[in-house]
């Protein structure tokens, strides 16, 4: 995992998509492996609204 995280960041793609607040919350449950029921709900919570601000913004951009 170490030289994954040395080499590349696999989690610069989910950034932009994710709110603030839910990102710290993916990189801890990934790196712990935690799948809690609760924990997972509040990720694809966080990426679906996370997914619709996006949109929107690129959508605004054009």
């Amino acid at each position: 995992m170490d030289d994954i995280l040395d080499e590349e960041d696999p989690f610069d793609a989910l950034e932009p998509l994710l709110p603030q607040e839910v990102y710290p919350i993916l990189v801890l449950a990934m790196i712990n492996n935690i799948r809690s029921n609760t924990v997972i709900e509040a990720i694809l919570e966080g990426l679906e609204r996370g997914i619709e601000e996006y949109r929107n913004r690129t959508s605004q951009d054009l």
